[in-house]
């Protein structure tokens, strides 16, 4: 006996395409203990085994060859603390599609484990690198150590690595209270670090930072105005990811093509935590539960998958899979658009301004991983305060190039 598609089917293969980037938590430990940190684990070694890794790389292989290459993000915690022999080791299962040019490393790093012999590793895997830094010391006050030393020093001798063995790298900010008041200083400190790129995460209350008092949607509004204005004035610096997405995306409206910009399906965001559990959206959903909702899990890697079929047998688990159409498999995950700097075709996190969560649900037919049905129960996002986690329009239909922009699906 089979069971009638669900009605999300449809529903969400119109609006998303197969993913172009996947970010994958190698493990749930970072050497960092960030103030602001929304990650509950971040103390514990929760590390990736090569099978969770094995079983991502043949998922990957499934889907069909779009001509570009899938970002695989590397994402934390912080992704070099596994160590280089267990990063190398969860790389290795790619290889055969990364020298295909089906599939492409990134890694979110705070930069202060790099080393010779990291640099090394990078290159030899081609691997893209995102360093986070929140500006000068000043401003990177609350990224500390364990032992609450600054780690500002660190971070800057890592990024002295990069440059000294010629590897490219963007620059991920969280703006804070204080940091939200000086645009200019923070552009002119990040332009001189060399990135090719720049981007800012408004600080937000999600996870388990949940007793700071964030910026002011008003704060951010204007934070993003003098952005724009220094932008203009300086037009050498290194692009400013948010700028470039809004550009684009005015670009399309004024030249009579929105209706190109409404056309473009939404890429999923997937996320394999360290154990391989799947969820959608953010990363920072992986370590997320609340009381009235549960988690946010949509499947496991590792679980036997389904039959493929448009189809799913009675009883036979729904999908959360490298699909065409990849499945939310719970009804209602939620995402929102930013009212500041609409979300355009490419991979990464949060922007500034408020607008409440929009509902967003979506089911798919059975593929690589899965796990029983999907529960019935509604899910939404615990983000609040001037940032939220939203979709991002899919970076391939347009042949955006989204190497600049990549990683940090939510890297902080």
């Amino acid at each position: 006996m089979r069971s009638r598609p669900s009605r999300w089917h449809a529903r969400y293969q119109q609006r998303f395409a197969a993913p172009q980037t996947v970010v994958v938590q190698p493990t749930t430990r970072c050497n960092l203990n960030c103030r602001y940190c929304y990650l509950p684990f971040r103390k514990l070694k929760h590390q990736m085994s090569p099978d969770v890794a094995e079983a991502l790389a043949q998922a990957v292989g499934q889907l069909d060859d779009s001509g570009h290459p899938i970002g695989i993000v590397w994402h934390g915690g912080e992704p070099l603390a596994v160590g280089q022999q267990n990063f190398r080791a969860l790389l290795t299962p790619f290889e055969g599609l990364r020298r295909a040019g089906r599939i492409h490393h990134y890694v979110q790093t705070n930069a202060t484990l790099i080393t010779d012999t990291w640099c090394e590793l990078l290159t030899g895997y081609d691997v893209r690198v995102g360093v986070s830094i929140d500006g000068p010391a000043a401003l990177n006050a609350e990224r500390v150590d364990l032992r609450c030393k600054p780690a500002f020093d660190r971070v800057l001798r890592g990024i002295a690595q990069l440059r000294e063995h010629g590897i490219p790298f963007s620059v991920i900010s969280v703006v804070g209270t204080l940091g939200i008041a000086m645009p200019e200083e923070l552009l002119e400190f990040l332009t001189s670090l060399g990135g090719h790129s720049v981007g800012f995460n408004i600080e937000e209350i999600e996870g388990v930072n949940t007793d700071r008092e964030p910026p002011t949607a008003g704060q951010a509004e204007e934070f993003w105005r003098r952005i724009l204005t220094w932008t203009r004035q300086h037009p050498g610096a290194p692009a400013v990811r948010e700028v470039e997405r809004l550009a684009e995306y005015l670009q399309l409206i004024r030249s009579g093509r929105r209706a190109e910009w409404d056309g473009r399906r939404l890429d999923s965001i997937p996320t394999i935590s360290w154990k391989g559990d799947v969820v959608l959206l953010s990363p920072e959903l992986a370590d997320t539960a609340a009381p009235e909702y549960g988690d946010f899990v949509a499947g496991n890697i590792l679980d036997r998958p389904c039959p493929r079929s448009s189809v799913m047998p009675t009883g036979c688990a729904t999908s959360a899979t490298f699909s065409p159409a990849w499945t939310a498999a719970r009804p209602n995950a939620s995402s929102s658009t930013s009212a500041a700097a609409p979300r355009p075709p490419t991979a990464t996190s949060r922007t500034a301004t408020s607008r409440p969560p929009r509902p967003t649900t979506a089911g798919s037919p059975g593929r690589p991983w899965s796990r029983p049905c999907p529960r019935s129960q509604p899910r939404r996002l615990l983000h609040e305060g001037p940032g939220s986690t939203r979709h991002i329009r899919h970076p391939r239909r347009d042949g955006v190039d989204s190497h600049a922009r990549r990683p940090d699906p939510g890297g902080r």
